[in-house]
């Protein structure tokens, strides 16, 4: 029942957007290219190497504190030390040491 109320064929001029189209494709690879060129890319911590370790903030625990303890050790150069929050409905703060 429903097949006979649509209509045989369809007139859709898809054709007639081409040039738009290609247009439009082109400007943005352009722009995505000139990002990627004066941006860089993010590589994040998965494709620079390294570790994370991510330390439970408790009421006494300062990000100077655990810096000042970390500089102590001998031959550990590089490190990232930063407060963050964690996610979910229980969050707690946390210390993110990168290295």
């Amino acid at each position: 029942m429903l097949m006979k109320n649509l209509p045989v064929r369809f007139k859709i001029p898809l054709m007639s957007f081409r040039k738009a189209a290609a247009i439009l494709s082109a400007a943005l690879i352009i722009f995505s290219i000139g990002l990627v060129i004066l941006r860089g890319l993010n590589f994040g911590i998965d494709f620079v190497g390294g570790s994370v370790i991510e330390i439970s903030k408790t009421n006494n625990l300062a990000v100077e504190e655990v810096r000042a303890v970390i500089s102590e050790v001998p031959g550990v150069t590089g490190l990232q030390v930063n407060a963050a929050r964690g996610t979910g409905a229980g969050a707690q703060d946390i210390i993110v040491i990168r290295f």
